[in-house]
């Protein structure tokens, strides 16, 4: 997993390269705010997709075809990841005893939690419909990229104050041990995400120009929030009146 991620990381630099060299950012970005604020009236009635327009730089139908069919498979892909991730997620929860135990069951003729695709794949469905048929629930969607990066700030705080607050489970733990002249690699690394992450939150929360910083879709992923307290503290008093501490879940490392 490491190995793939980092030749990810690895292609997405060359790929940014590339775009600087050949069409550049101000071009990009003016290309961007043209297709966003005209939608669909403007010179490039379609979204600006950078291998899209890479393909044009070679004039060969054939090959245009090919490369954008091959670049349109991560989609797939992306799509699958997603139940996936959030499937996980949802067998996680059942499994520390935060949501039913049904959800955290895995059918043994499918070898998959079904229970736990049904409570992803439902809401998905009644919130795709929302997103294709009405004409002003995509304004609510804009910050779902902010949300997501603030659950990473979330873990980098983590990763920096644990050795701090549980230096015994730290020392227990595999990170620990990585280290690079003697300093800890993974705390430091928070450091920095955690300074990348407040910076892309404070630009993305004040300048327009990203088009992210709407009230609405903050009202939103707040209202998610909100419901996600709402089910853990559901489940933190059902659970104690079973005798089940919820408390205790996190105090230590788990084993995978």
């Amino acid at each position: 997993m490491i190995g793939g991620l980092w030749t990810t990381v690895l292609l997405s630099v060359v790929f940014l390269l590339l775009f600087a060299k050949t069409f550049g950012w101000n071009f990009y970005q003016n290309v961007n705010y043209d297709w966003a604020v005209a939608f669909g009236k403007s010179a490039l009635p379609i979204f600006p997709y950078p291998v899209l327009m890479a393909s044009w730089v070679v004039h060969n139908t054939a090959f245009q075809v090919i490369l954008l069919l091959l670049m349109s498979l991560w989609f797939f892909g992306w799509v699958g990841t997603l139940f996936l991730s959030s499937t996980r997620v949802i067998f996680a929860a059942a499994f520390d005893r935060v949501l039913p135990d049904a959800a955290a069951q895995v059918s043994e003729k499918r070898r998959v939690p079904v229970a736990s695709l049904f409570l992803m794949l439902l809401p998905a469905v009644g919130l795709a419909a929302l997103y294709a048929y009405n004409s002003t629930f995509h304004s609510y969607t804009l910050d779902a990229t902010l949300v997501i990066a603030v659950t990473y700030l979330g873990s980098a705080i983590a990763v920096v104050l644990l050795p701090i607050r549980k230096p015994d489970l730290w020392a227990a733990s595999p990170a620990s041990k990585l280290k690079l002249f003697g300093v800890p690699i993974v705390p430091v690394a928070g450091i920095v995400t955690i300074a990348l992450l407040v910076y892309n939150l404070y630009e993305w929360l004040s300048n327009d120009n990203y088009f992210v910083n709407s009230h609405d879709s903050l009202y939103y992923m707040g209202g998610m929030y909100l419901l996600a307290i709402a089910i853990y503290v559901t489940a933190r008093v059902v659970r104690n009146r079973q005798g089940v501490d919820l408390s205790l879940i996190n105090k230590e490392i788990p084993v995978e």
